[in-house]
Order: C-alpha cells, then structure tokens, then sequence
C-alpha cells in the first residue's frame, strides 16, 4: 500500500461526496479494512463543535465505489448529531449555505441554479 494509491482513493472519495452529498461536507482519513478488502471513507461535516462523521463511503481496491450514505442519510445524521450535541442544525436553519445548492447538502430533488 503506498502513498499515491491511498491519495487516489481519498480522490474518488472527494469527488463522489461532492458530487452526490454536496461541497460543504468532506472526505475524512481514508482507512483500509482488511476484511472486505475495501477503503472505508468517513464523510464530514462541520458544525460550531468542530467535524463530525455524518456517514461512510466503501471503495474497493479498484477504485469502484462499493456503498455509500445518500445525501438524506447525511442529512438525517447530521440533524440528529445537533440536536444531541444542542448546536443549531445547519441543515435545517441555513446557517451554512451553499452558493451553489442553497442549501446545506445537496439534495438531487432541490438543485438550483446559481
């Protein structure tokens, strides 16, 4: 395992959160679980608490993204995560916007053009 494989991993990660969760939330550290032979990948989001993990990607060797949380699923955890920790939800009070989306994550349904 080197360096450039773990990069482009993180990579296809990167892209595939941005292009189906939306650009405010992130990719986290990649780590390799042994016995699926696959990466895992934490999706972030920031609140006013600092980052917190709001779902996972799985990428295989390959580079074939195997599973993934949807943006509802990312959504709905980051919801709950604020109301546990007692912070704003962004999700749900705009406190976050994306001058793309208009909206915290990007939901396929609600696109808007910037």
């Amino acid at each position: 395992m080197n360096v450039e494989h773990v990069s482009s991993i993180l990579d296809i990660g990167g892209d595939y959160i941005e292009r189906n969760i939306g650009e405010l939330a992130g990719p986290g550290m990649p780590r390799r679980e042994p016995r699926s032979n696959q990466w895992l990948i934490p999706i972030m989001c920031q609140c006013e608490f600092g980052s917190l993990i709001v779902g996972e990607i799985r990428i295989d060797d390959s580079g074939a993204v195997r599973s993934a949380a949807t943006a509802d699923e990312v959504i709905r955890r980051l919801s709950q995560m604020c109301r546990k920790l007692k912070a704003p939800d962004p999700a749900d009070d705009q406190l976050a916007v994306s001058p793309r989306s208009k909206s915290f994550i990007r939901r396929k349904s609600s696109s808007v053009k910037a």
